[in-house]
């Protein structure tokens, strides 16, 4: 498989293709750092990132996806960004679309984000965090919680949710950020856009707020009267940058992970969602 490096101001990029399959040659984009607090850089873990786009568009080379992991980067960590198979690509990922077809979407992008993470295995990194906007969030929650791998050290999900995991899999921390007023991603406990319950896509997912309540290992942050477009805006956001480095010191210094702090909106309410269903309680 290729490797190309692009020498920037700040770093070096490194584009590898990952993996095959079948006609599509999956990529990745490698920003290395070398980070004083580790002996080796490759002992800290590495942020590995899947892009938003409803499981049908997007790229890692997206502008708002490069912008995100550079800042990353330069607050010290080596990151890595992949493209994935879009299962939905010129489908959709509405409420016509069959819950199979959805569940099989997610995994197909789950599994591309643990090859990825067995690429980078064999580059001597030892440890990592599965990171995600939205659909990528989906991935990196199913990856990590339903089906498991070595060396999964935390999840960060930007507006993401799951299906309930299996109660053994509630170990790994996260570090979730959701909107209140998220209308495609439930913010609790809802079908999936909030399909009618008897449509053919109406599949039950836990977002950031249920996923709090269900695990002591999460730190949430929610924000009062934003919705899905709250994807984009963290991208650029260095509130959230600083709030992944935060967790992730807490971490490694064993420091109480469960952490709920909401961020409030001077504007109206502009919730058209119904109110938040939390299990767990």
């Amino acid at each position: 498989m290729g490797l190309l490096v692009i020498l920037t101001s700040t770093h070096a990029q490194e584009h590898h293709a990952y993996i095959q399959r079948g006609d599509s040659l999956l990529e990745l984009s490698l920003h290395a750092s070398e980070n004083a607090s580790f002996q080796n850089s490759q002992q800290a873990p590495i942020i590995l990132f899947a892009h938003g786009g409803g499981f049908s568009g997007g790229s890692r080379l997206q502008s708002k996806n490069v912008v995100f992991c550079r800042a990353l980067h330069e607050a010290g960590f080596s990151v890595a960004s992949i493209d994935y198979r879009l299962r939905q690509k010129r489908q959709g990922f509405h409420c016509d679309v069959a819950i199979e077809e959805k569940r099989e979407a997610i995994a197909w992008a789950a599994e591309d984000l643990l090859a990825a993470w067995a690429y980078l295995q064999k580059s001597g990194y030892q440890n990592v965090i599965l990171a995600g906007s939205s659909a990528g969030a989906e991935a990196a929650l199913y990856a990590a919680y339903h089906l498991g791998s070595e060396g999964i050290e935390a999840v960060i999900s930007m507006a993401g949710a799951m299906e309930p995991a299996p109660s053994d899999a509630a170990n790994i921390p996260l570090l979730a950020f959701h909107g209140e007023c998220d209308q495609l991603v439930p913010y609790g406990e809802a079908i999936h856009h909030f399909c009618p319950e008897g449509s053919p896509g109406a599949l039950l997912l836990q977002g950031g707020g249920a996923l709090a309540h269900c695990s002591a290992q999460t730190r949430l942050f929610s924000y009062e009267n934003k919705g899905h477009e709250l994807t984009g805006e963290l991208l650029s956001d260095a509130n959230a940058i600083d709030a992944i480095a935060t967790f992730i010191d807490d971490l490694h210094s064993h420091s109480p992970i469960a952490q709920r702090t909401r961020i409030a909106s001077t504007s109206e309410s502009t919730c058209s969602t119904p109110p938040a269903h939390l299990p767990c309680q």
